[in-house]
């Protein structure tokens, strides 16, 4: 036992599977978790950056930013590191191992869905902007406006609103990368938890009094039934986008699995032939052990077919540098993959 690399405590076989699955659920659990997360810090510096750069006031306060990434945001982000799984989990390609955990087509994701997320809330703050501060949207303008202090909050507030209704809707949409928000959509029971213990976080954020007039500076109460129909805005175009971006995601999450599957047909013929080589023209177990010193003969074929899926591995993490680009587009740019090949060719 204390040498084994696995052991069977049932004596059942099939519990490799179930172990193989699990371990497939946690590793996506941890993908959901760092996808949707690094979406929502993107998006937040993209909001920030754009107030900045355009002169428009900025749309929250430092206390308002730590309270939605500790309070509103990390609830449903620890929630999708419990999903349950998708049920054709097993069906993917197995993973290399030295595949980073976040891929390629993964950032292009992060980056979509924050793009989408910091377009329709900007969007949602202008107009309230425009609504509150008497159709001024500029910072030097809106300090003209008679009480600009209130006005702003005003507008902040349905900003902040809708940024957490646009973020709580994202972590359900966030489920899966390639499967629309409707799929199995009640499954995760933590999800529940995690919205309605974020939803209770924002309606006190914003409606108790002193906490929230004098602390976080949002004034729920004020504006009125437009601004909570306005904020409503945000949450659906969010909806409706990052679903549409899922289309992509899923053709570079296929793209990726075909590549996975071309690798392996490729091993397996090597394999064959290999077998034929040495094993007197046989492949089949029950003919190969008929063959004169069959095991040394098939340890030779092993061989072959071991020193070639390295060195398929080792050509692989180089066209896995670009999903889009040719492998000699900057091919030796990655100085640490130079150092990784070496080692994994010297082992």
């Amino acid at each position: 036992k204390g040498a084994s690399d696995m052991i069977l405590t049932d004596d059942n076989f099939c519990s490799i599977v179930a172990a193989v699955e699990k371990g497939r659920v946690i590793y996506a659990g941890i993908q959901k978790f760092v996808a949707f997360i690094m979406s929502v810090h993107i998006a937040e510096v993209m909001q920030i950056f754009f107030c900045i750069v355009t002169g428009i006031p900025v749309m929250r306060t430092p206390l308002q930013i730590l309270f939605l990434i500790l309070v509103t945001d990390l609830p449903p982000s620890i929630a999708l590191g419990m999903e349950p799984g998708d049920s054709t989990i097993l069906e993917d390609r197995p993973r290399p191992r030295e595949e980073p955990v976040v891929l390629n087509w993964m950032w292009v994701s992060m980056v979509l869905n924050g793009a989408v997320l910091s377009a329709v809330i900007i969007a949602v703050y202008i107009v309230a902007l425009m609504m509150y501060c008497d159709g001024q949207v500029l910072q030097t303008a809106i300090n003209e406006v008679p009480d600009f202090g209130s006005k702003l909050m005003d507008a902040r507030t349905v900003a902040f609103i809708s940024l957490v209704w646009a973020e709580n809707v994202r972590s359900y949409t966030s489920r899966s990368f390639d499967r629309p928000v409707w799929h199995n959509f009640l499954g995760n029971k933590n999800m529940q938890k995690a919205i309605i213990m974020a939803q209770l976080c924002l309606y006190a954020a914003v409606l108790v009094p002193f906490f929230s007039t004098d602390i976080l500076q949002l004034r729920g109460i004020n504006i009125g039934l437009s601004g909570w129909l306005l904020a409503l805005t945000g949450p659906v175009g969010c909806l409706v986008l990052c679903e549409i971006c899922k289309l992509f995601t899923a053709f570079q999450m296929r793209k990726y699995q075909q590549v996975l599957a071309d690798a392996t047909v490729v091993i397996i013929a090597v394999y064959i032939v290999a077998l034929m080589m040495y094993c007197d023209g046989q492949v089949l177990q029950t003919d190969i052990n008929e063959v004169p010193d069959f095991s040394s003969k098939l340890m030779d074929a092993r061989t072959v077919a071991f020193i070639s899926l390295v060195w398929a591995e080792n050509v692989r993490s180089y066209t896995s540098r670009s999903f889009d680009r040719p492998v000699w587009h900057n091919l030796l740019g990655n100085v640490n993959m130079q150092k990784a090949i070496i080692m994994a060719q010297l082992c």
